[in-house]
């Protein structure tokens, strides 16, 4: 794993005189901004095996993750259809007989499969995560990948502090333009026609 502080190589030199603490802190919300909107750390969470007449289950997020959203799910191998808590009926909690097989979240930590399932099968749930506020870095893989832009959207929050040595409005503007077209540029990459299929795997995180 790569801490906060092993970004500060690309962080600090553009940002002199910033505490290494308000860098760190700086570095996260970075993070978590990239991974929210590229989806960039996805992958298959461990299974959860059903236990009848329940149709809530805890989703199994890596330690120190957010769920950014849902990307895909099987039950006991065959695809079922993701859904959103607005798009269910309201009565959905009651009378989810009929309904053709869902997967959905109503809290980021848990998901509702519908209609309650017997017991033993077997549901896989693919997610796009990000770090939690108390995450102490991310894996070396994602890291190799991603250090370059996560540090531009750090020196540009650094940079729009107002009142300190190394406010930049100018240098903040910039910086935030090359992140959020790098984020847009990895989002494509990663997202267009393909990532319904992406390969079963699991970093090695936290």
């Amino acid at each position: 794993m790569k801490t906060w502080d092993q970004f500060f190589r690309d962080v600090l030199p553009d940002v002199p005189g910033c505490p290494e603490p308000v860098a760190e802190h700086a570095i996260l919300r970075a993070a978590q901004e990239f991974f929210q909107r590229s989806r960039a750390w996805h992958l298959w969470l461990d299974d959860i095996t059903t236990r009848g007449e329940i149709s809530a289950y805890d989703l199994n997020l890596e330690p120190n993750s957010e769920l950014v959203r849902l990307e895909g799910a099987t039950l006991d191998g065959e695809i079922i259809s993701l859904s959103r808590i607005e798009d269910m009926p309201s009565n959905w909690r009651t009378q989810s007989s009929g309904m053709r097989t869902c997967v959905f979240t109503t809290d980021s930590k848990t998901v509702q499969l519908l209609p309650i399932k017997a017991a033993d099968m077997k549901l896989s749930i693919r997610a796009s995560l990000k770090p939690s506020n108390n995450a102490p870095g991310i894996a070396d893989d994602l890291f190799d990948l991603y250090v370059e832009t996560i540090a531009m959207g750090a020196k540009s929050r650094l940079m729009a502090q107002p009142g300190k040595d190394y406010s930049n409005m100018a240098g903040a503007d910039a910086w935030g333009g090359q992140f959020r077209d790098a984020v847009d540029t990895i989002k494509s990459r990663l997202w267009r026609g393909n990532a319904a299929t992406r390969t079963r795997s699991r970093a090695n995180l936290f």
